[in-house]
């Protein structure tokens, strides 16, 4: 658990460093185990425990995951699940979604009505929020990002 904790805190420390650039430089985000070694896999079984203690401070949007993780009072695959079920790639990153030039791209069309409506209310999240270059910041749901 301590380890994700600074991996996801980017802490400045080498195998940090070396886990982003390797694994994750083109944009994607741990959400489950692949092929990689055998301590970031066993590192990555505690991955939704942990999630599930933590909500995230968005900033530059490249650690969270836009429907996924709980950068909200809860994630946006449960407080938009139409909307959810039309997206084609579940595990965006919020800045990934963020920079999208239309939003509607990143669903499989035609939306229901439902979707729809939920698809303008996330549009309207997206323009009332703006992303800033520092690395999000992860916190324990009890209020402090200390682990």
């Amino acid at each position: 658990m301590k380890n994700l904790d600074k991996f996801f805190n980017r802490m400045d420390t080498p195998w940090v460093h070396l886990v982003w650039e390797k694994h994750y430089r083109n944009g994607r985000l741990p959400n489950h185990v692949k092929k990689w070694s055998f301590w970031w896999k066993d590192v990555l079984k505690l991955l939704p425990i942990f999630k599930d203690m933590l909500s995230v401070q968005i900033k530059n949007g490249q650690s969270c995951m836009l429907w996924l993780d709980k950068w909200d009072e809860q994630p946006l695959s449960q407080r938009m699940p139409e909307l959810f079920s039309f997206a084609k790639n579940k595990s965006i990153s919020v800045e990934r979604a963020f920079s999208e030039n239309h939003l509607s791209q990143l669903f499989s069309l035609p939306l229901s009505h439902i979707a729809f409506q939920q698809m303008q209310s996330l549009e309207e999240m997206i323009t009332q929020s703006s992303l800033v270059p520092e690395d999000d910041v992860w916190g324990f749901r009890w209020g402090t990002s200390v682990f």
